[in-house]
């Protein structure tokens, strides 16, 4: 018998798939010469794009190593966090305080997403 997936569990999996997506595409950009990005966070957005295509497939399916894939996720999301403030820290006026702001509040959002999935994946998970 197939399993449900939880209404939560596939809103997840379609932002995640957009967020790849739009690493992709904005990683294929600065390749090209794009200048709204600096090139050295190219392969960080390559990895972002990886680690979400792998959470979207182990959240599909429901598979408890999905928990994994996200950790992954969510620390690469990190990376990019830190690279992309340093460099946008030219245009905002909140310099490292927005910056340790952003960083405190997506890391309170992550654990809230983190135990959901886990609290779903576990109870689904045979």
């Amino acid at each position: 018998m197939a399993k449900r997936r939880p209404a939560g569990i596939l809103l997840l999996c379609l932002i995640m798939v957009w967020l790849s997506v739009a690493a992709f595409w904005n990683a294929w950009l600065v390749l090209r010469g794009a200048e709204f990005l600096p090139v050295y966070m190219t392969p960080i957005m390559i990895a972002y794009g990886f680690a979400a295509m792998a959470t979207v497939v182990g959240l599909w399916s429901l598979r408890h190593w999905a928990l994994n894939a996200l950790k992954v996720w969510m620390f690469v999301c990190g990376l990019l966090i830190l690279g992309l403030g340093f460099y946008f820290n030219i245009l905002v006026t909140s310099g490292i305080l927005g910056l340790f702001g952003l960083t405190i509040f997506v890391a309170v959002l992550f654990g809230f997403v983190y135990g959901y999935v886990e609290k779903t994946v576990t109870q689904t998970d045979a």
